[in-house]
């Protein structure tokens, strides 16, 4: 499988002191640019299976729902945003429109502490991250909970995070990214950074029995809430073949998470690692 990244802007709507791409001022693609990319990713997949939009913050782009429909309509089976879901709190219009394209929405989670989102997003966003979520279900989008785990910060809730999102009923899965050190970042010791198995016995130590397969794969990318390119790794978890819950909705797809791996019936892990970079297409 490969996932096709575009991100289509460097701007953002917050100003968050961990930041892999250090997003800010920079660039913002054109319709026109976006179209050819999506005609390329096309072109040398054949049949291409999943785009994401990322950033920068994507949802404050002025086209990104025309961009998002341009993915649609080329025969892309799963179209993502990868957003902090500002907008989605905020903006009912632009709900409305996402709700009718219907993408994936990765989102940005990191914990269910109030005291957690100062340190790594600059301000308290917690209510709002909770209103967004409960907003996608009332619009019956699905969200994939992306977490970046930092030492000191939250670290001891890669546990909770995964049961918030089996009980919510807009998430279809969970990644769990320690946070890599480029672009912006708190002060850190290179020593004492969290690493995978970190994230394994955080959540090992807080579900009582086992939970399934774990998988976990390096990845040769970064993106603003991505990976490292020497090799930082990132977990994906979630539901395929599980039981239905009270009022979940039916999700085909619903466990392609970018730049992790996803969990199959059988607990087969399915690596995704094919990126589509935009750098050809920018000065």
């Amino acid at each position: 499988m490969c996932l096709g990244l575009i991100e289509v802007n460097t701007a953002c709507n917050l100003s968050c002191p961990v930041c892999f791409a250090n997003a800010g001022i920079g660039y913002s693609l054109t319709m026109q640019q976006v179209e050819g990319m999506l005609d390329r990713f096309v072109e040398i997949e054949g049949d291409p299976e999943v785009i994401q939009f990322s950033g920068g913050e994507p949802t404050i782009h002025p086209q990104i729902l025309d961009m998002i429909q341009a993915a649609k309509d080329r025969g892309i089976r799963q179209v993502m945003i990868n957003t902090n879901g500002v907008r989605i709190a905020r903006d009912d219009r632009f709900l409305e429109g996402l709700a009718k394209l219907n993408p994936v929405v990765y989102f940005q989670f990191d914990g269910q502490r109030s005291e957690t989102y100062p340190t790594l997003r600059g301000e308290d966003l917690l209510d709002l991250k909770m209103r967004a979520l409960d907003r996608l279900n009332d619009a019956g989008l699905d969200a994939v909970l992306v977490a970046a785990v930092e030492r000191g910060v939250n670290e001891d809730e890669v546990g909770p995070i995964i049961e918030f999102g089996l009980k919510h009923p807009a998430v279809r899965g969970v990644v769990l990214q320690p946070v890599t050190h480029v672009g912006r970042h708190i002060e850190f010791d290179p020593m004492q950074r969290v690493t995978m198995p970190d994230v394994i016995h955080g959540i090992v130590d807080h579900f009582s029995g086992p939970i399934g397969h774990i998988g976990q794969l390096p990845h040769p990318h970064i993106d603003a809430h991505g990976s490292h390119p020497g090799g930082q790794r990132n977990m994906g978890i979630g539901r395929w073949g599980r039981p239905r819950y009270p009022g979940r909705r039916k999700s085909s797809r619903s466990l392609i998470t970018p730049r992790a791996v996803s969990i199959s019936p059988s607990s087969q892990v399915v690596p995704l690692p094919c990126i589509f970079s935009n750098a050809a297409f920018t000065d």
